[in-house]
């Protein structure tokens, strides 16, 4: 999107249109292409369409926090497993699930603090889970 967003600063408006589109159809999850197809479709006066884009690229950013912090609540929840503070990890992997529910690695160390409980069904939905969304994550071995 780094040429859009050059042609824009051009004053090519039309140009700048086409190769940020070019882009999102490349990669429809990027925040940045989104933002700045926003800023060239509000200069052109298409303010429905800008505030569209503006507001996909504002759910993009925030998809892309609440993953960076599912990953430390996992983390997180990883250590006190370690700590053997069972229901704490517990309460961490639900907390990283309440903010990205297609969190594999949560899913599977949520698997691994049930299992440690002593709840096996539980455990291994959350395991199956974690597979279907990441199919490197296979259940431990008893």
């Amino acid at each position: 999107y780094i040429l859009g967003s050059v042609l824009r600063q051009k004053g090519d408006l039309d140009g700048a249109l086409e190769e940020l589109e070019a882009a999102l159809r490349l990669d429809p999850n990027d925040a940045g292409a989104h933002q700045a197809l926003s800023t060239v479709l509000r200069q052109k006066g298409r303010t429905t369409e800008a505030a569209a884009e503006s507001q996909k690229a504002a759910e993009l950013n925030q998809a892309k926090a609440n993953v960076q912090a599912a990953t430390l609540a996992t983390n997180t929840g990883a250590r006190l497993l370690r700590e053997g503070n069972i229901a704490a990890a517990i309460e961490q992997f639900q907390a990283a699930l309440k903010l990205s529910p297609g969190h594999a690695p949560a899913h599977y160390q949520l698997g691994r603090a049930l299992l440690q409980k002593g709840d096996r069904r539980q455990a291994q939905a959350e395991f199956e889970k974690a597979h279907q969304l990441d199919p490197r994550l296979r259940p431990p071995r008893n």
